[in-house]
């Protein structure tokens, strides 16, 4: 069996659903798979989103021994959808039909079957994809490099992992990395899931990295990469048929993000225009989705149960001793005895 996931809260349900409807075009004999990052309160169960299966990342996390709600308090609305991504292709591998899990970002559309990819999947343990892929020695590249430097070499919106004795090894080994370090942390060398993923090359030969242009084409890379249409309409990236754009930032479009790029790249940027109209084909394809209303309601994770906003002093707090996860259960309940917002955030006044 295939399988692909994403991981998402629930204002990016919208995406994750377009993503859905390009796998069932595409590649329908895969099976999909979705995290929610969020507690849900739609009017119909998540079971009746189209997924093949979907789980509450408190459904996937409940028998990990982790602390339920004391795990996901440690992580902002980014930092919890990237945390579980090894523990679903984890999960999934240790199914007895799984040939191999593939995972996209939410905000990821795939454009026809990817046979490179699954390719590669069936040659290699494990396959990534590039942030950069255009080597170029003047001095104006090295500022679209330095920003991977921090947040790491690979793009983690795609992975690929199979089941194979090295792919389940991987998926493990991350799994348990990211357990307790999966923060934005770039100070001190951390950045969600991704900088991890740095010591594939140190750690196996049994790896395939995906440069072609075609494969998560996004914000970070289209000035490298030339997008034309051809007589058709088709959408063709470096002479090839796109096989999937990552529009990363779309929910950033503002004076800076334009969506499929940004100031900086607008100047190298080959047709602005086919940029634009994915744009806005992307928001027309996600907008009835987007407008719903119980997919308006905040992050359920990103408050206390008063309603005060969670900081994230807070829970870099609660991340710096693990002897909290242990006295505090469900640190969001600030009636609860003890509470972690009485004892720890406000004090003085519990006092």
């Amino acid at each position: 069996m295939k399988y692909i996931f994403t991981t998402a809260a629930r204002n990016f349900l919208p995406c994750a659903k377009a993503l859905l409807k390009s796998v069932r075009e595409h590649i329908p004999d895969a099976k999909t798979v979705f995290i929610l990052t969020d507690e849900w309160t739609g009017e119909t169960p998540l079971a009746d989103e189209g997924f093949d299966e979907a789980y509450t990342v408190r459904e996937l996390i409940a028998s990990e021994g982790i602390g339920d709600l004391a795990w996901i308090f440690r992580h902002d609305i980014m930092e919890l959808a990237t945390a579980v991504k090894p523990l679903v292709a984890k999960k999934l591998l240790e199914r007895p039909d799984t040939e191999w899990v593939m995972f996209f970002d939410p905000d990821c559309v795939l454009f026809d079957d990817l046979p490179d990819l699954q390719k590669a999947i069936s040659e290699k343990s494990i396959v990534l994809t590039p942030h950069q892929t255009d080597m170029r020695p003047d001095d104006k590249w090295a500022f679209f490099e330095r920003n991977p430097l921090k947040v790491g070499t690979f793009n983690l919106g795609y992975f690929g992992v199979s089941a194979t004795d090295t792919g389940k090894r991987f998926a493990e080994w991350w799994w348990e990395r990211l357990k307790l370090y999966c923060t934005a942390d770039v100070e001190n060398g951390l950045f969600t899931d991704q900088k991890w993923v740095e010591f594939v090359p140190s750690y196996t030969d049994d790896y395939a990295v995906m440069r072609h242009g075609r494969h998560n084409f996004a914000r970070w890379n289209s000035f490298q990469r030339k997008i034309t249409r051809d007589a058709d309409g088709k959408i063709l990236i470096d002479g090839d048929p796109a096989g999937f754009i990552h529009f990363s930032g779309f929910y950033k479009i503002g004076q800076y993000v334009q969506g499929l790029y940004d100031r900086s790249s607008e100047p190298y940027v080959d047709d602005i225009n086919v940029l634009n109209e994915l744009s806005r084909w992307y928001a027309n394809h996600i907008y009835e989705d987007q407008i719903r209303e119980e997919l308006l309601i905040p992050w359920s994770f990103g408050h206390y149960s008063n309603g005060e906003p969670i900081e994230a002093s807070h829970r870099s707090l609660f991340r710096s001793d693990n002897c909290f996860t242990e006295i505090y259960s469900d640190p969001f309940d600030v009636d609860s005895t003890p509470s972690f917002y009485n004892d720890c955030i406000h004090p003085a006044e519990a006092s």
